[in-house]
């Protein structure tokens, strides 16, 4: 009985656990270059790839010259899944750290000013609506400018909490509006074969 009782205070807990989670984008418009890094505990990494993108597919460049192609389709079902899993997790990710990093550089000037400028006014607005939801999270804008070259560089990192029992219950609802796609389908071929 007592092993029976471990076990599920082993299991309420792993369910419970919080999950600090970083996550940092950078990506080269210009040059159509990029990364992203997953960490979990600022340590342990789950996930890093390079990024480009060519066509319709997003390429994440692992190590050892292998390239995984991702079509970027709005009606595929592994990408609704992914967008679904995306919109549910979004309710419940708590985030602590906001950081925003741009390089707006241009030969003109005048470009560059009113771009940066730009640029820092929507960051600054976004960031201002995350504070105004998320009082606790750390925000930070740093969008710079130069003249020497053109240059448009992004980097974005972002600190979150997650608990494995809000990722389990984001997981199933995802996968319960992909099975009713599924039937949805399935249900417009019958009634069109009649």
């Amino acid at each position: 009985m007592t092993v029976v009782l471990i076990i599920i205070a082993v299991l309420i807990f792993l369910i419970t656990a919080t999950l600090f989670i970083n996550i940092r984008f950078e990506y080269d418009v210009l040059n159509n270059v990029g990364k992203i890094k997953v960490m979990l505990y600022k340590t342990l990494i789950l996930f890093s790839s390079g990024i480009t993108i060519s066509d319709s597919y997003l390429n994440l460049n692992k190590k050892g010259n292998k390239v995984i192609k991702i079509k970027i389709d709005f009606n595929d079902e592994n990408f609704q899944f992914v967008q679904d899993l995306q919109t549910y997790l979004f309710h419940k990710l708590y985030p602590t750290e906001i950081n925003f990093g741009a390089v707006v550089a241009s030969e003109n000037p005048f470009i560059a000013s009113m771009m940066g400028s730009t640029l820092g006014i929507i960051i600054n607005l976004l960031l201002a609506r995350a504070k105004n939801s998320v009082r606790d999270v750390k925000v930070t804008n740093n969008v710079q400018t130069g003249f020497r070259q053109n240059m448009f560089k992004v980097d974005i990192k972002l600190s979150v909490v997650l608990s494995i029992y809000d990722f389990l219950w984001a997981f199933l609802k995802a996968y319960k509006a992909k099975v009713r796609r599924r039937e949805k389908k399935r249900r417009n071929k019958q009634i069109a074969k009649y």
